[in-house]
């Protein structure tokens, strides 16, 4: 039994690093058509980090396609390949099949929960950083002594000096609401300017109010600068405004946290339901994989749809995992006990 066991597992694994790095590609080309376009000016390796980071961000519907359908496949190769009557012959059941894939399951839950609840959601807030602090370097280290350099945000900035990351005599001037500073010294920190020894002139209804100083840090606020939404909240931070008077965000957190845990349910049922319509059901094999993705798509649609209707309090947690439960387990019994 254990040489069976061993010779699923391999074509399981198979199956599975071939649609993981299909699903990869499909969702890399995808996504950098959205990318900022100062990005594809960064070097090669923070190029290759951003695109980490959004393969990453999308773990989760990878992870979900990926490991489904490989038990598609996986129950198709033994139908199609004749295989299955040998096993049967040699008498082994549907339910050690069940065992086999129970047991990945179990595996898989306790990496999707944790790709859930914690990777994806570091991935997301990860990423906005990454894309906001690389856009403000490229616009601030492309300011060269000399010269009128336009930013984003309405700022033209002049600079006498330049060396490496520290500059002399800055001029800033915000051409949206007549801001003005001066400097005398610069410093290139991170992705701010910190000037020093300068001159800071607000307009006023008689003028301009000018208050020196000796240090201030000038924050480059640009277009393409986006905060990540609740949904990329910190575990933590969404249990705190769950438990909050708040009642919309409150709501809002409840959901985004259901919608976290109920990520493992599909991985307890769906691959159980997928083997043995590969297995069971002579049709082609783009015939189950139209079916299969079909279904994930429409459950796909439902739970978000469900989810919605937890952030509107229409529904409890509660009768959404009941939902959920029930329509997962109909569904898997269904085709496990089908012949």
């Amino acid at each position: 039994m254990k040489l069976f066991y061993k010779y699923l597992t391999k074509r399981f694994l198979y199956n599975f690093f071939i649609f993981l790095g299909i699903i990869s590609l499909l969702i890399i080309s995808s996504q950098m058509l959205n990318l900022p376009s100062v990005l594809y000016h960064l070097n090669l390796f923070r190029f290759f980090q951003s695109i980490l980071l959004i393969n990453i961000s999308f773990l989760k519907l990878q992870f979900l396609f990926a490991y489904t359908l490989s038990f598609l496949f996986l129950g198709y190769y033994l139908r199609d390949n004749k295989e299955i009557y040998a096993i049967y012959s040699a008498g082994i059941s549907k339910n050690h099949f069940l065992k086999f894939i129970i047991v990945l399951n179990i595996f898989a839950s306790i990496l999707a929960i944790f790709i859930s609840l914690y990777i994806v959601p570091k991935a997301n807030r990860e990423r906005v950083k990454f894309i906001t602090v690389n856009v403000k370097k490229y616009f601030l280290e492309s300011i060269q002594p000399g010269n009128f350099t336009t930013l984003p945000g309405n700022y033209t900035v002049y600079i006498a000096e330049k060396d490496n990351e520290k500059m002399k005599n800055i001029v800033i001037y915000n051409q949206k609401n007549g801001f003005l500073i001066t400097a005398k010294e610069a410093l290139f920190k991170n992705t701010n300017l910190i000037l020093h020894n300068g001159i800071l002139q607000v307009p006023s209804k008689h003028g301009f109010n000018a208050l020196s100083y000796e240090k201030y840090i000038f924050d480059l606020n640009i277009e393409y600068e986006k905060n990540y939404s609740i949904e990329d909240f910190k575990l933590e931070n969404l249990l705190s405004i769950a438990v909050s008077s708040n009642n919309k965000e409150k709501l809002k957190a409840i959901a985004v946290i259901s919608e976290r845990i109920s990520y493992v349910l599909p991985f307890l049922f769906i691959p159980i339901a997928f083997f043995f319509l590969g297995l069971n059901v002579s049709k082609d094999r783009d015939f189950i994989l139209a079916a299969a993705l079909g279904f994930l798509i429409v459950y796909i649609s439902i739970n978000y749809y469900l989810v919605k209707l937890i952030e509107k309090g229409n529904i409890s947690p509660a009768v959404y995992f009941m939902l959920i439960l029930v329509l997962l387990g109909l569904i898997t019994f269904w085709f496990y006990k089908k012949d």
